[in-house]
């Protein structure tokens, strides 16, 4: 986990219009990520847990941007240890 590539960025930067249709999640990686990897990550938020793992967490325009983030992660020989989708809240 040492090094990083600018290829290897996720832009998940929703517009205001966008917003409405995007899904949060957070997603739980193996280890503690070092902050060279926010960048990684961009339009995301990644939070050293007290347990040792690494949540990343934010937006994504539709599944297959989540798929594409899970799959990076995959390629980049990160260990998933959950991802969920988080709710909601309803607006009155």
């Amino acid at each position: 986990m040492g090094w990083f590539s600018p290829k290897m960025m996720v832009k998940t930067d929703a517009t205001q219009g966008d917003a409405e249709m995007s899904q949060p999640y957070e997603i739980v990686i193996r280890g503690q990520l070092s902050p060279q990897w926010n960048a990684a990550f961009e339009g995301l938020e990644t939070i050293r847990l007290p347990d040792g793992n690494t949540l990343i967490s934010g937006r994504l325009p539709d599944p297959s941007a989540l798929y594409g983030l899970l799959m990076r992660l995959r390629d980049l020989g990160l260990q998933l240890v959950s991802v969920r989708a988080v709710a909601l809240k309803e607006e009155k």
